[in-house]
C-alpha cells in the first residue's frame, strides 16, 4: 500500500469556525495535509483520500486536527465572500486588462515544434 501526502496552505483573513473546534480559529495561514492511498488498476493509477488534517500552532505547541475537506472549502468560501464585500466599491469594479501584452510580467505558453534528425545530419 503506497501513501502520498500533499501539503497546501489555506489562508484566512478573518477568524473562522470549523466543526470539531470549540472556538473560532484566528485569521492566518494554516497548513493542510492530505494523505491518499494509491489504487492500481488495469493500466490506470488512482488515489483515494484517506485523511485530511489541519495543522494548528498554539504558541509552541503544534496540533494536527482531522477535518472534512468540504468544511474547509466552505470556510474558505465564506472568508472569500466576506473579504470581497469588505472591499471598497471602486476596487471591486476595477477590471484587469485582458491582453497578454498589457501585462509584461505574465508568462505565455507558446507551441514549439522540434524535428528529430538522424545522427550525422542526413535524412
Amino acid at each position: 500500500m503506497t501513501i502520498r501526502t500533499t501539503r497546501k496552505t489555506a489562508t484566512f483573513t478573518a477568524p473562522f469556525q470549523l466543526p470539531g473546534f470549540a472556538e473560532p480559529l484566528p485569521a492566518g495561514s494554516y497548513e493542510v495535509e492530505t494523505d491518499e492511498e494509491m489504487l492500481e488498476g488495469n493500466g490506470h493509477t488512482a488515489y483515494h483520500r484517506v485523511a485530511t488534517t489541519l495543522r494548528v500552532e498554539r504558541g509552541s505547541v503544534v496540533e494536527h486536527h482531522p477535518i472534512d475537506p468540504a468544511h474547509l472549502a466552505a470556510a474558505l468560501e465564506r472568508d472569500q465572500r466576506a473579504r470581497s464585500t469588505a472591499l471598497p466599491s471602486a476596487a471591486v469594479t476595477e477590471q484587469a486588462p485582458t491582453s497578454d501584452t498589457a501585462r509584461p510580467g505574465r508568462a505565455r505558453w507558446v507551441s514549439l515544434w522540434v524535428r528529430n534528425a538522424p545522427p550525422g545530419g542526413s535524412r
